[in-house]
């Protein structure tokens, strides 16, 4: 069945500048772009790519230029697309429906900006996988199984450290 808020997809789940190649003319033009890094592909919404695309690889007066005109290209790509394989095209779902939505729903592309970019753009994160100069941990410790907040306010200091790292992402994301 067809969901008729919000089209269900399948979506890439990483889609930014590092995961697509681009084709040029002789010109330097790009004529062709090809998606790589499939390993967070998952069933979701129409919108979610196009989120993270825009708040995660476009800088805001990009946006302010170019975002309709770009979200009017994705549409048409996308309902010629299913013309091509002759499926229908959502119940409810329109050019208007879908500037809408993406409208009404920009804090998750925020909130992607949070997370992305202080890793796309930091200078050498002082985060460390293998706990070095951290508490020794015990055979068989599982971070899940902490409270909540401790979790939490663990994600929160590794975001300010990456953050501390990145000059560049903050700066963006006070544009």
């Amino acid at each position: 069945s067809t969901d008729t808020v919000l089209f269900p997809v399948l979506i890439h789940g990483d889609i930014w500048l590092n995961n697509a190649l681009f084709k040029y003319d002789p010109e330097g033009n790009p004529t062709e772009v090809k998606f790589i890094d499939f390993q967070l592909t998952r069933r979701g919404n129409i919108l979610e790519d196009l989120k993270y695309f825009f708040f995660t690889s476009t800088t805001p007066a990009f946006r302010k230029a170019h975002l309709y005109q770009s979200l009017d290209v994705y549409y048409n790509a996308f309902v010629g697309t299913l013309a091509d394989i002759k499926c229908p095209v959502p119940i409810g779902l329109s050019r208007g429906f879908l500037i809408d939505q993406f409208d009404a729903n920009q804090f998750s592309g925020y909130v992607f900006m949070g997370f992305a970019l202080p890793m796309q753009l930091g200078n050498n994160p002082k985060i460390s996988a293998s706990n070095e100069g951290g508490p020794e941990m015990p055979p068989g410790f599982n971070p899940m199984d902490l409270p909540m907040e401790v979790r939490v306010g663990g994600f929160v200091g590794n975001l300010r450290q990456q953050l501390e790292g990145s000059p560049r992402a903050v700066q963006r994301l006070l544009d």
